[in-house]
């Protein structure tokens, strides 16, 4: 029986090694800003991150958290994530995250996680959206000294 013995190993021809699972790289935004809209359609929200995946098969992990607020009550504000104009959260209703007052001002910390499969190595923008059910309800985001962070991970296939 022999022993291989190695100092540094490299990948052939200068491929990077992705195994299937691996996170690939790491990308984040912070936003400290507070904002709020009146708007009964999707409104980009200034928190937004952007990501080159290095293989079109790898899927991209979206990790959003904030804090939200509506400020009326009986109504509703609704938050979701947009890869560039496609909103990710068509298949489920439109969002992601249902903020509903029942007794006045309601706000509280929020978190969206979702495993995107962009298909593609070009810069790829990823963006918090929200927007509030009727016009005389305020939804807010990035209140308090609690900033916002979207986090996005490369995921080998």
């Amino acid at each position: 029986m022999s022993t291989l013995y190695v100092d540094n190993l490299q990948p052939n021809l200068g491929s990077r090694v992705m195994a299937a699972g691996h996170v690939v790289q790491v990308v984040q935004a912070v936003s400290t800003t507070s904002e709020s809209t009146t708007n009964t359609s999707y409104v980009q929200s200034n928190l937004a991150a952007t990501i080159t995946p290095t293989s079109a098969s790898s899927k991209v992990l979206v990790v959003c958290t904030f804090e939200g607020q509506i400020n009326t009550a009986s109504l509703t504000g609704y938050f979701t994530i947009y890869r560039g104009a496609s909103n990710l959260a068509d298949g489920t209703g439109g969002q992601f995250i249902r903020l509903e007052s029942v007794g006045g001002t309601w706000f509280g910390a929020q978190t969206i996680s979702w495993l995107d499969s962009p298909s593609t190595t070009s810069s790829t923008e990823y963006s918090l959206y929200y927007k509030s059910q009727t016009s005389s309800l305020t939804t807010s985001l990035g209140l308090s000294s609690c900033p916002s962070v979207m986090t996005l991970m490369e995921i080998a296939q």
